[in-house]
């Protein structure tokens, strides 16, 4: 399949802005919510939005993006406009775009955004190296903790840079560049569909297994809560997650006070990531782990 992509944004030299380039993606790697995935060549993907979209400002009684609300797109513009363009948090981005030619398929993309963007390894294949789940792995409380860290690092990113909280923190949203090793350090945040501004207004939040399920529900305890569920899944399995409530998956670390209490504190909804941060700290230090 064949399109024409005009840009629009760019980091680097490869794309130019205000061109048009021809693209050859001979095959789609992956398919989300809002868009396709298309293999450019060995080093370059491309992400095209499934529907029309509007940059609309950030409307804070929305939780859920509006129909045709691209939030993602909006937020790298926003990336490339400032300082923080360069970081080791995000995938580095290196164009957005609109399709304003496409062939070989019957798909209706043409003026949707497009981002081009690094091929990556799924986090998938570094969690694969360990054995699972980390319950029974030696190291598992390390490797899990050091986990959580990586990722309120990357949410502490977006917090104090672009005043917003990621609220689809789940491992599937985060990978690792091919050109990097595969190790915790090198987690970076991919999808960024679902983020809002932070602020002091409540929300409603419904049955999501990454969500705290209740009304009135403040932001700022969301993430931790996230970062804990998907940590939860790297100890004791996804099944066993998915399939238990909170108070009987938390059963299983009870063994440990410390170990337990990040936890429980955590999907209580008591803590923020700066708190979750400074409690994982202690107690990688007092049991003298690496991190």
């Amino acid at each position: 399949m064949e399109i024409i992509v005009y840009v629009l944004y760019s980091i680097g030299n490869n794309f130019k802005i205000n061109h048009y380039y021809k693209i050859n993606i001979p095959k789609k790697i992956g398919e989300g919510t809002y868009g396709y995935v298309y293999s450019i060549n060995k080093d370059l993907v491309i992400k095209i939005f499934k529907n029309y979209s509007e940059l609309y400002e950030n409307d804070e009684t929305n939780l859920l993006p509006k129909k045709n609300e691209n939030r993602e797109v909006k937020f790298f513009i926003d990336l490339l406009n400032s300082k923080y363009k360069n970081n080791h948090h995000l995938i580095n981005i290196n164009a957005i775009g609109i399709i304003k030619y496409i062939n070989g398929n019957n798909l209706k993309l043409v003026n949707n955004y497009c981002l081009i963007l690094p091929k990556c390894n799924s986090v998938t294949n570094l969690i694969n190296l360990w054995k699972m789940p980390l319950i029974n792995n030696k190291d598992g409380k390390e490797i899990v903790l050091n986990f959580m860290k990586r990722l309120i690092e990357i949410e502490l990113f977006l917090n104090k840079n672009f005043n917003i909280t990621n609220l689809d923190i789940k491992l599937n949203n985060y990978m690792i560049q091919k050109s990097k090793k595969l190790n915790i350090d090198n987690i970076l945040a991919i999808d960024f569909g679902l983020v809002i501004q932070n602020n002091n207004i409540k929300y409603d939040f419904k049955k999501y297994y990454i969500w705290p399920c209740g009304q009135d529900i403040n932001i700022k305890y969301v993430s931790p809560y996230s970062i804990c569920i998907n940590a939860l899944i790297l100890f004791l399995g996804e099944n066993k997650v998915k399939n238990n409530d909170n108070i009987y998956n938390l059963n299983y670390l009870k063994k440990d006070k410390d170990f337990y209490n990040i936890f429980n504190q955590s999907l209580s909804l008591k803590l923020n990531c700066e708190n979750l941060q400074k409690l994982i700290h202690e107690y990688m230090k007092k049991n003298k782990f690496k991190h």
